[in-house]
């Protein structure tokens, strides 16, 4: 009933003033694009981050790995036969989180989107004319809702949608 009534509403302001109506749609579309924008490149910055972050916690399990090697060769302590098994176990389980996580994809799905979207930004329509203003949204909804199916391939076969 209340959409209904809503549709009604609208549709009626629209009548009245096109022109204005469709001023105020692509400016509301504009900066749902600007925040979805903003949104992409942040998370896209933080996915790499978290790859940037576990590659780097890997190396360094990795050569402390290597110290601890060799300097077992000259001097037998059990605090090095720790080091020596410890560190490669907790460098592959970093690599596993990275693998679940997904982050590099993410990073790069992320990425893309926002290219996708600044490009979208960048072809703004403008003036009065129906049409184009309406295939120009229409692009925008096109855009979005590909994220939104993206998303439901990668998280949706996982049963992850817990996980916000």
């Amino acid at each position: 009933v209340a959409r209904g009534q809503l549709y009604r509403e609208m549709h009626s302001r629209f009548l009245e003033r096109p022109e204005l109506y469709l001023a105020g749609a692509l400016a509301y579309a504009e900066l749902l694009a600007g925040q979805q924008l903003r949104y992409h490149c942040l998370r896209a910055q933080q996915e790499q981050a978290i790859v940037h972050r576990v590659h780097m916690l890997s190396m360094a399990a990795f050569v402390l790995t290597i110290m601890a090697v060799l300097a077992h060769f000259g001097w037998h302590a059990s605090l090095l036969t720790v080091v020596t098994t410890g560190l490669p176990a907790f460098a592959a389980s970093l690599h596993g989180f990275v693998a679940q996580e997904e982050s590099e994809r993410l990073a790069t799905s992320f990425g893309a989107m926002a290219n996708r979207l600044q490009g979208w930004l960048d072809t703004g329509s403008s003036g009065n004319d129906m049409k184009p203003v309406q295939e120009h949204l229409a692009d925008l909804v096109g855009l979005m809702m590909a994220d939104v199916q993206d998303w439901h391939r990668l998280f949706g076969a996982k049963g992850m949608y817990h996980l916000g």
